[in-house]
């Protein structure tokens, strides 16, 4: 499967096999391969003040930057999802801990931690089992992290 923006996602971290928040997450695209990253609340994943290494995440109502996915050439469906055009990406806190409300954090290292996008559409959850579109995936979604916090 390949990355196609506007398309609802499930992000599941590769490092805690963990989905980030419980939302479905939407690319859509701005032009020059960068991306607003919008949730089916109409949030979008941003922060608020400065960009910089180790900073909270959040859902904020408008578009604070954008962002840019790379596809991890050694593996299917692995993705990096990254500030604009810098190498500060989306990763969980605490070394991509799979605690609830784990914090969605920037981080400097591209190769720690990646995201599978799940397609959202047509998916239901059982008893820590994902049945989406015929197949079935044992994960440990159920211990939801990347917990956002709504921004004022």
């Amino acid at each position: 499967m390949s990355f196609q923006p506007g398309i609802p996602y499930v992000l599941i971290n590769t490092k805690s096999n963990t989905a980030l928040d419980d939302r479905k997450w939407t690319f859509e695209s701005i032009g020059a391969g960068l991306y607003n990253v919008k949730n089916g609340t109409g949030e979008y994943l941003g922060l608020e003040g400065l960009i910089e290494i180790g900073k909270r995440l959040s859902a904020t109502d408008t578009p604070r930057f954008y962002w840019s996915i790379e596809k991890d050439p050694s593996f299917e469906n692995i993705y990096r999802i990254f500030v604009g055009k810098t190498k500060l990406s989306l990763e969980l806190a605490n070394n991509g801990s799979s605690a609830n409300e784990t914090p969605a954090i920037l981080w400097y290292n591209a190769l720690r931690q990646g995201f599978r996008l799940c397609v959202a559409q047509h998916t239901a959850y059982w008893e820590g089992t994902v049945v989406a579109g015929g197949g079935i995936w044992n994960t440990k979604i159920w211990s939801w992290t990347g917990f956002l916090e709504k921004s004022a």
